[in-house]
């Protein structure tokens, strides 16, 4: 549960930093209900031409238990994981003067291959980026030799190159040679061994052989594949993902002039193809669920997911399907304090359904991200009463059908089949819209009242009235950030909102060389941009009125104000504002670290209006949409114990990536930061304690709801195009607007 945000945001950069380090990798049909995995069977998703037999495997048991029983590393050198092989796990480890390969056997013995040395090309050391064996139980090893060299005139010349090389099982030298016309190989998924003496490197839209001499056999055309994603099949044949259609290539086959492939269910999670093992031919990940492949029956089975088993993929390397359908795999955890790594062995293993004596509840998810994926996993390593079990529902997203997870999601909850707990993040405003007003979810209010410990006085009430429904509470919010303009307060006054009136009133107050309402380094589409953020503003969905030209008209003209084209050298916001150059600049307040900021660099008062509106303030609130209690839940009562986790002061402290929801948290955060943050400009008599109750009248003003849509923004910028470059009247551009607007809501 002390998961602060900047540690989950080092994380992520942890990962993608650590897939070039080697200590860490980053992976980023038919209409039926997907079940849980459940303690009788495995749940099947048929595939195209498939079986819809069910395959059960695990009869009687089902993926629950994550166990690291192994620490196979700790240290500060490079250490990659390299393949699981039957003998053990092969790994290479540098500490600067060059790799050495390990082999990993047993619970926790390993033992180098001593006689093993890295290639070497203008003194610099290789390092391993693939290893495989091939028929014969050779060693077959790619190996990246990157550097660069000084030229005498103080530039370098930098340089990689590849190398295939053989090698027996104590690391003696077998072949080395330096492959043709290789500039790329990925550690996973980039190369296989394709038969003795033959290795092939995935390359975009095909990829090539080569022999052991690093001379190319052939090419061989495959579009639409990508520089990873290739498997060794249970039968020794090669096998590659070809995101663009969602279907596995079998690329033997196509050497011999033949088709061979299969769909699957879903979409391949950054294409990463598994090694099959026992029954499957190989396994792959969709969404958070983990699936074996079988080709002889052309189907695939739902083995389990991860984050029920408590674990997010993101975080392992080399995972391994093995023959028993259980999984092993290797996790990282970095210390950047200590510069240090320490490499768990992680086994996903089958445990009997009786062993827990948790209350089950389930919760349905379009699609997934981290905050979902930590609310879950910490949840379940709490609480002593419920164990919560993730629907995974990306599965029905297709190449033909992008929106099929949301689809089936809708169906499910219409026909009253959906889990407990449904996660509202990818959900539209107006399916949510639609889902409060037919009754499909719980009111909260409901909830917060009879709770000991979290009611509604705890929580930011700007953030309770972006998620209410006709003054219900329908679902939650896990963090938020507020969108505002602001200004000087002696040229816009001392609330928190701007008329149009009092727009035009201040802008004769502007002096200066080249005085603007906005930033220069705005355009005019930038500012609309914004104003199309709130929907509602100028579409009637509840009244069913829909397009409200007067407001967008006025939305336009105060668009219009802001400057044709963006200026050569970039202007200084802040700059302008304190000399009464620039009347209003924009700000994204994350945290109140920005407003801190824009104090300090300006040094005068500061009222944020946001942009001008007909009715109250034009402060934009952008919510992260949390959670909503299906109206048919089972257990309505432990849906809440889950959602009000999430919503107490110790968990929104430790883990908002955002502005905390809860009240208490947010006002220690913001205190905190304005402190770190605020330096008072020579001669300013403003305190960092001003700068915090202007913050929170910011946030108490915030009261339009700020959604992004891609499509209306386009929209709107194709309208109104002839309108910015004074070929079409305001009321042209708005009519094209409406007419475009239409056709897409519908």
């Amino acid at each position: 549960m002390k998961r602060k945000s900047i540690a989950i945001i080092a994380l992520l950069l942890a990962l993608i930093i650590l897939v070039s380090t080697g200590c860490g990798k980053k992976k980023p049909e038919e209409t039926q209900v997907i079940n849980d995995v459940s303690v009788s069977n495995v749940p099947v998703v048929p595939v195209e031409g498939g079986n819809e037999d069910e395959f059960e495997p695990l009869s009687g048991e089902f993926f629950y238990s994550l166990v690291y029983d192994t620490v196979l590393y700790e240290g500060s050198d490079t250490f990659r994981v390299l393949n699981y092989l039957p003998e053990g796990m092969y790994a290479s480890v540098d500490d600067g003067s060059g790799a050495k390969l390990c082999l990993f056997y047993g619970d926790n013995e390993m033992t180098y291959l001593s006689k093993y040395a890295p290639a070497t090309e203008n003194g610099v050391f290789g390092a391993p980026v693939f290893l495989d064996k091939d028929n014969d139980g050779r060693i077959v090893l790619i190996e990246n030799v990157e550097g660069y060299t000084e030229n005498g005139d103080g530039t370098y010349t930098y340089h990689t190159s590849y190398y295939v090389r053989s090698i027996a099982d104590d690391g003696t030298m077998l072949t080395s040679n330096r492959l043709d016309g290789v500039d790329s190989v990925n550690m996973y998924g980039g190369a296989a061994v394709a038969g003795s003496n033959t290795i092939v490197i995935a390359g975009r839209d095909g990829c090539a052989y080569y022999d052991y001499s690093g001379k190319k056999i052939k090419d061989l055309k495959v579009e639409g594949m990508k520089e990873d994603g290739l498997v060794r099949l249970n039968d020794g044949r090669i096998a590659a993902y070809v995101a663009d259609t969602n279907k596995i290539v079998i690329l033997d086959a196509i050497a011999e002039g033949k088709s061979e492939e299969f769909s699957v269910p879903g979409s391949i999670y950054g294409g990463d193809l598994i090694s099959g093992a026992g029954y499957y031919d190989f396994g792959y990940t969709c969404g958070t669920d983990f699936y074996g492949y079988s080709i002889a029956d052309n189907k695939a089975d739902k083995l389990f997911n991860w984050i029920n088993a408590g674990i997010v993929y993101d975080e392992l390397q080399a995972v391994r399907l093995k023959d028993d359908g259980t999984v092993s795999a290797v996790k990282y955890d970095w210390s950047y304090f200590y510069d240090s790594c320490t490499v768990n062995k992680v086994d996903i293993r089958r445990i009997a359904a009786e062993t827990d004596t948790r209350t089950k509840l389930s919760i349905a998810a379009t699609g997934s991200d981290y905050s979902l994926w930590y609310n879950i996993i910490d949840f379940n390593s709490i609480d002593p009463n419920y164990k919560i079990e993730l629907t995974d529902y990306t599965v029905f997203d297709t190449p033909d059908n992008a929106a099929g997870a949301v689809e089936a999601l809708l169906n499910d909850i219409k026909s009253g089949a959906a889990a407990d707990v449904i996660y509202v993040a990818q959900l539209s405003q107006s399916d949510l819209n639609t889902l409060s007003a037919t009754g499909a979810f719980e009111d909260i209010y409901t909830y917060l009242k009879k709770d000991e410990t979290v009611s509604t006085e705890d929580l930011i009430p700007a953030v309770l009235k972006a998620c209410e429904f006709d003054g219900k509470l329908y679902y939650t919010a896990s963090d938020f950030s507020v969108l505002t303009y602001a200004g000087l307060t002696s040229m816009v006054g001392n609330e928190a909102k701007i008329s149009f009136n009092k727009l035009n009133d201040a802008r004769k107050q502007l002096g200066g060389a080249k005085p603007s309402v906005f930033s220069l380094n705005y355009d005019q589409y930038n500012v609309l941009d914004d104003y199309l953020k709130v929907v509602d503003d100028y579409w009637d969905f509840v009244g069913g009125q829909g397009f409200n030209k007067d407001a967008f008209l006025s939305r336009l003209g105060v668009a219009s104000l802001a400057s044709l084209k963006k200026p050569d050298t970039p202007a200084d916001d802040y700059e302008r504002v304190g000399q009464g150059h620039q009347l209003l600049v924009r700000i994204q307040a994350d945290n109140a670290s920005e407003i801190a900021s824009a104090y300090s660099l300006i040094g005068k008062p500061l009222s944020f209006v946001g942009l001008p509106v007909e009715d109250g303030s034009g402060n934009m609130i952008d919510i992260s949409k949390g959670y909503a209690i299906n109206a048919k839940a089972e257990n309505k009562d432990g849906a809440w114990e889950f959602i009000r986790t999430f919503l107490t002061e110790e968990y929104q402290t430790e883990n908002a990536l955002r502005l905390p929801v809860n009240k208490a948290a947010l006002q220690a955060q913001s205190k905190a930061l304005i402190d770190a943050y605020y330096t008072p400009k020579t001669g300013s008599n403003i305190t960092a304690d001003d700068v915090f109750n202007s913050f929170m009248k910011l946030i108490d003003s915030a009261e339009r709801v700020a959604t992004d849509d891609e499509s209306i923004r386009q929209i709107a910028r194709d309208a109104c195009a002839g309108f910015f470059a004074s070929a079409d009247s305001a009321a042209a551009a708005a009519d094209k607007f409406a007419a475009a607007l239409k056709d897409y809501i519908k």
